[in-house]
């Protein structure tokens, strides 16, 4: 098992050293690390969508007033029925 992820240091802090090679530890971490890469990818996509659609109507309708903003991804979220 690969056990060199992003969260692994962290949880290393919180969990006496004799579970550190723990199969359940070491999956449990790779979901984690999993998740936040899923997480900032997604958050990266969003700001990627807006920037490009700001530029978009900035050089081809500078009178649109619609945008991404922040309320656009809880709006997505909420419209796909995953809650807070």
């Amino acid at each position: 098992m690969h056990n060199n992820t992003f969260t692994i240091q962290y949880a290393r802090e919180q969990i006496t050293q004799e579970h550190w090679n723990s199969p359940i530890f070491i999956r449990v971490n790779q979901i984690l690390t999993l998740t936040w890469g899923i997480a900032f990818a997604l958050s990266a996509l969003i700001q990627l969508a807006a920037a490009a659609q700001r530029f978009y109507d900035s050089t081809h309708c500078p009178s649109c007033d619609r945008h991404i903003d922040d309320d656009t991804l809880p709006h997505l979220l909420s419209q796909s029925g995953i809650k807070k």
